[in-house]
């Protein structure tokens, strides 16, 4: 019975180090993704950002550590994590981004029709997410009857 579960504990340990190593490289890749999305305005940067937090969490506690700390990324991102918010300046900026490049592809690449409106439908949904997230922390609401 002992050796059923040394022979468990050994496979969920092992289970444990697959699934870290797997956040970790899809961490990575995320992160190189995002880092590409800064060059080619229609990928997308801050999805891929996100996903590497969400890896790292989970795969490398350095690199999660590393990636909120940083000065430029970390501040927005952590706001994102803990409380879903958006600055306005990053809607804005996201917003018209999509517009852009998405307008940019439907209007001037000769593809189907049917493409041009899933690519439509994709960007309207993509910006109604963006602008109904909340923009500011809300503070907590106390119940003093």
């Amino acid at each position: 019975m002992e050796k059923k579960i040394e022979s468990k504990a050994k496979k969920l340990k092992h289970l444990g180090s697959i699934s870290q190593k797997f956040y970790f490289a899809l961490g990575l890749i995320s992160l190189v993704m995002g880092f590409i999305g800064i060059f080619l305005p229609i990928w997308p940067t801050t999805p891929f950002i996100i996903i590497s937090a969400w890896a790292f969490e989970k795969g490398s506690p350095r690199l999660h550590r590393w990636l909120v700390g940083h000065p430029i990324v970390g501040p927005p991102l952590v706001k994102w994590q803990k409380y879903g918010v958006i600055s306005k300046r990053a809607k804005w900026i996201s917003i018209i981004t999509l517009v852009c490049s998405f307008s940019f592809v439907i209007l001037t690449r000769p593809i189907l029709l049917w493409m041009k409106v899933f690519l439509a439908v994709i960007g309207i949904t993509v910006i109604l997410f963006i602008a109904t997230r909340p923009s500011k922390i809300s503070p907590p609401i106390s119940s003093s009857f």
